[in-house]
């Protein structure tokens, strides 16, 4: 009768794992196929001009508004408006953000020439974020020149800005190559 009761335990334990091992590959899979969908849809939406530039003002001191922070955002076809918080993270993994990047480069670099040729917003100046993968990239120094080259904006109006996995990485980076001697 133990014997019996052992066997049937460990029956019901096996059935119970097996069933909760099931559940879990189930729910990792569908977070794969969400993420792979989403990343096809990133890479879509670099080419398809559905990322947007929002402006948010930045005022001195005195009230008065300096400048701007392009904020980047995505307009998705069916799902609307993604979070940066939702897609930024997939760009930096999947190195979608050095596309990204350069495209926010440009039309950062293309509204300052829009505002200089109006007296009125000629003094403004422009933020843009720049990831870490951006950064540490050899050309990028090369790239930001031709960008502002091309454009014949004055290069003091824009302000790179350095993301929070910039300084992570940058301080990451920096530690093991103090640990390997470099």
């Amino acid at each position: 009768d133990v014997y019996k009761r052992q066997v049937a335990g460990t029956w019901i334990h096996n059935i119970l794992v097996t069933g909760l091992l099931w559940t879990l590959l189930w729910v990792m899979q569908a977070d794969l196929s969400e993420r792979s969908v989403m990343e096809a849809d990133l890479r879509k939406a670099v080419t398809a001009n559905q990322l947007i530039l929002y402006y948010q003002p930045q005022t001195g001191n005195d009230g008065r508004i300096v400048g701007a922070e392009a904020l980047l955002r995505w307009q998705h076809p069916v799902k609307g408006m993604v979070s940066p918080a939702d897609f930024i993270p997939l760009a930096e993994q999947t190195g979608l953000i050095l596309p990204i990047g350069h495209w926010v480069l440009g039309m950062a670099c293309a509204q300052l020439r829009t505002w200089a040729e109006s007296p009125d917003t000629a003094h403004l100046s422009l933020a843009i974020n720049v990831s870490a993968l951006q950064f540490k990239q050899p050309d990028f120094v090369s790239q930001l020149v031709s960008v502002l080259d091309r454009s014949g904006i004055d290069p003091t109006r824009l302000e790179l800005e350095l993301t929070e996995s910039m300084l992570c990485l940058l301080y990451t980076s920096d530690a093991a190559d103090e640990g390997l001697g470099v």
